[in-house]
């Protein structure tokens, strides 16, 4: 398997074309990446062969169903390092981080506790903690960033000397794209006694994590930015962390046993996945990750090093062009033109071709301290090579000429 443009015949949408019968060059994968055709094929093979709902029958479809289910979830244990019963089910990083603000925040947040978040949050990771913070009459505190971009240490170490319950940061912010210091911000956090909560979603997107290398409580992950398909996603927690925390749907096949009045919760993870879950979503999960393996195999970090190197140094010598990011970007390239607006120049860019995100990429909180309301972001993976570079920077600089 190669990288770059040998590796486009597998992801079918990449051999579409765009506008004037430009070459589609897809650069918004930190919003979401392209499916190749082993995923595409899994999730169409299951409802082709093997459609029916999980756990709950004895006929042959019913236990390949959950055959395929539970392999999934075994794949993605072994993928961030755990045992398969700390892996739950989830829409994504979003339904997951929700999925702690409210059940276990609901149990163990009070009033004057403290929550420490980052000003770079995406919405996912600051909005369900507003929310929880009101409920329960908690403070909600931002943490700022240094000159790389990542966590102030010297800050964090602050907020933790007067308390807090909770330690919620990303990764891998989806805006500087700076990759955080993991396992030193748990390892804080721990050693102040506070839960730590990391938004795993841009970090998971293209390389292997291991949930005990970074010491974290809980991590949430999208399986749409791994290849995967949308709609599908995991929370992992340790086994002290999810068999403390209530469930916080109820419904089919998260009990053991229904009164009139009251319900016995089943073990983890059936707890937290009431209903009917997104088999299709997990079998096609399983199949990217079983691509993603063979893709990081082949080098795809340092081929995705490469292009964003590239892309920012051609961005820094464009006058009026100025980065986001003060750090190293990974993978993720967030910039502003002088005198031209982020949704002008996407929309032309795009009549050539070229699929960059405009907006605050939700993240305001992080934009209003920039001084700016919103940004173009190019964002890279393994099927992207330097000819898309190529393309995106001559594509800007075409929409820059046309506007000023």
């Amino acid at each position: 398997m190669a990288l770059g443009v040998s590796l486009r015949d597998r992801f079918p949408v990449l051999s579409r074309t765009v506008g004037d019968g430009k070459r589609l060059v897809y650069l918004d994968n930190a919003a979401t990446t392209q499916k190749p055709v082993e995923v595409i094929h899994a999730v169409s093979g299951f409802y082709q062969e093997s459609n029916a709902n999980v756990h709950r029958g004895l006929h042959t479809l019913s236990e390949e169903a959950t055959t395929l289910y539970e392999g999934a979830r075994k794949s993605l244990g072994f993928w961030v390092g755990v045992d398969e019963t700390e892996v739950i089910f989830v829409r994504g990083a979003t339904e997951g981080i929700n999925l702690v603000a409210q059940a276990w925040g609901g149990e163990n947040l009070g009033r004057g506790d403290r929550v420490l978040v980052t000003v770079g949050e995406h919405h996912s990771n600051l909005v369900p903690w507003q929310m929880a913070c009101k409920r329960a009459g908690a403070d909600l505190i931002l943490l700022p960033l240094g000159e790389d971009d990542l966590i102030d240490k010297e800050a964090l170490a602050r907020e933790l000397e007067r308390g807090a319950k909770v330690v919620a940061f990303t990764a891998q912010g989806n805006v500087l794209g700076a990759p955080e210091d993991v396992s030193g911000v748990c390892q804080m956090a721990r050693t102040a006694g506070a839960l730590s909560v990391v938004d795993a979603a841009q970090a998971a997107a293209h390389r292997r994590i291991d949930r005990d290398e970074w010491g974290c409580d809980v991590l949430a992950l999208s399986g749409h930015k791994m290849m995967g398909p949308m709609g599908i996603g995991a929370l992992v927690g340790t086994k002290t962390f999810l068999e403390g925390t209530p469930p916080w749907m109820g419904g089919g096949e998260m009990i053991l046993d229904v009164r009139d009045r009251d319900a016995d919760w089943a073990p983890i993870p059936a707890k937290f996945e009431a209903g009917t879950m997104n088999v299709a979503g997990a079998v096609g999960f399983h199949a990217a990750l079983d691509v993603m393996r063979a893709l990081l195999d082949e080098g795809m970090e340092d081929h995705i090093s490469g292009m964003t190197r590239l892309a920012v140094d051609g961005l820094k010598a464009r006058d009026g062009v100025h980065l986001l990011a003060k750090g190293e970007p990974h993978g993720v390239v967030s910039f502003w033109v002088e005198a031209a607006h982020p949704h002008d120049l996407s929309h032309l860019m795009d009549q050539e071709g070229v699929a960059v995100r405009a907006g605050h990429h939700c993240a305001k909180p992080l934009h209003r301290r920039l001084g700016i309301q919103s940004s173009l972001r190019a964002s890279f993976y393994g099927y992207n090579d330097e000819d898309d570079v190529e393309v995106f920077l001559g594509a800007l600089d075409r929409a820059r000429a046309y506007l000023l």
